[in-house]
């Protein structure tokens, strides 16, 4: 498809009195390199537009039609992106806008005790910290050293909760194809071992995360209190 310098729209084409719109179509054809396919494409969702491109091993797709039909698969789905950006995910999403996504899709569902602490955690620690950043620039030992910082600050229950709510979020950019790999799982959130030494009761910070209701506390204090009522 042609465009315009510049511009990053589909060409309006008159016909009589409908105005009708070019969709920006593409069917490259896949070289052949040697071990590999290789097939390079325009991706107009990305601002500005960006050149990609797309290889196929020969044990893959050993003929070239092999080849150019896997091709023609790929850019079925990068066709349908270009023309309908918002439908799909780029990769510059940020983990502020899958949190976005995450408050207004998935967060409904869940109960109150878990939407407070994901909002908790990601209010105060989270976003500030690593809302601008890329999903597929996220790596495992920066994560890693992110959440060892915390100690001794937090108690290893709140990091461990902290942890978990980024761990959750970045499983579900996953399962919506906006990243391959989840960066938060190859990491550990803080061990009791590793903070044994440490007294949650002297952390203001501690305090405030460990005061997020969860049923499991609740009911823990429940049955405190049973065990200690006085025998008559």
């Amino acid at each position: 498809m042609i465009l315009r310098a510049g511009s990053h729209r589909a060409r309006l084409k008159h016909h009589g009195r409908r105005i009708v719109v070019r969709e920006k179509y593409q069917r490259p054809e896949v070289k052949d390199l040697g071990t590999k396919w290789k097939m390079v494409y325009w991706d107009y969702s990305s601002k500005p537009r960006r050149k990609r491109s797309k290889v196929w091993g020969k044990q893959t797709a050993p003929s070239k039609r092999d080849a150019q039909r896997l091709a023609d698969q790929f850019m079925e789905k990068v066709n349908a992106r270009n023309n309908e950006p918002g439908l799909y995910i780029t990769d510059d999403e940020t983990l502020a806008s899958l949190f976005a996504k995450c408050r207004e899709k998935t967060w409904p569902h869940l109960k109150n005790s878990t939407r407070q602490h994901y909002e908790f955690f990601a209010d105060k620690y989270l976003l500030p910290a690593w809302g601008t950043m890329k999903l597929r620039k996220m790596s495992v030992i920066e994560l890693q050293d992110f959440f060892n910082s915390f100690h001794p600050r937090l108690s290893p229950k709140s990091i461990r909760l902290m942890h978990a709510c980024m761990r959750v979020h970045l499983n579900q950019a996953k399962v919506w194809e906006m990243i391959g790999k989840n960066p938060a799982i190859g990491g550990e959130a803080a061990s009791e071992e590793a903070t044994k030494a440490y007294d949650p009761a002297a952390s203001s910070d501690s305090r405030q995360a460990d005061r997020t209701p969860s049923r499991a506390h609740q009911n823990s204090r429940r049955t405190d209190r049973v065990r200690i009522t006085p025998h008559r």
